[in-house]
């Protein structure tokens, strides 16, 4: 349940807080996972007051593991794209998170995949359509290599499913026809 995870991460916020230094690594994870929760909660105006604070301390972390910076620029870029209407800042967090993405995780990694996801969403918005054709061309062969040949994954197919939108974006129908839905599938 989500009420459930809820109080799980505010029990770890309250503890992180009483014991831990702001910059404490655990400290700093228990407030990207708010996040998630800020999200589903329907939260927009708290969760891009947290994204705020976080990132500026994530940020300084040099030499830290970049996870919980890759996951909170997704969620900045996301956040930034459905709810603030900010195509060129979702653009920008999101091609940081994949840039990070590939250097933590490599190309072949399904954490590399999910940024690419959200860069692609991103141009989506931004209502670029033929940098979301090629973001979404690559993320396309990058999901295959990560993902084919395991049955169908809804990653891949998401990628597929974006890779439509941007071919109608761009006015290309016939092409949208022949593997816009049917190639999602």
């Amino acid at each position: 349940r989500s009420e459930d995870g809820a109080t799980v991460v505010a029990q770890a916020l309250r503890e992180s807080r009483a014991k831990l230094p702001s910059d404490h690594a655990q400290a700093l994870r228990a407030r990207v996972i708010q996040l998630v929760v800020l999200r589903y909660r329907g939260q927009p105006q708290r969760m891009r007051a947290e994204i705020d604070r976080l990132l500026p301390l994530l940020r300084r972390r040099a030499g830290a593991d970049p996870f919980d910076l890759i996951i909170t620029l997704r969620n900045d870029a996301n956040l930034a794209a459905t709810s603030e209407l900010r195509p060129d800042h979702a653009m920008r967090a999101a091609a940081e998170a994949l840039s990070l993405s590939r250097a933590r995780f490599g190309d072949a990694h399904p954490e590399t995949v999910m940024s690419h996801a959200v860069l692609v969403g991103a141009a989506l918005v931004a209502v670029a359509p033929e940098e979301a054709l090629e973001i979404s061309s690559e993320g396309i062969e990058l999901a295959e290599r990560v993902y084919g040949g395991r049955g169908p994954n809804a990653m891949l197919l998401q990628m597929r499913t974006m890779h439509a939108g941007a071919l109608a974006q761009a006015g290309r129908l016939e092409q949208h026809r022949r593997e816009g839905a049917g190639g999602a599938l």
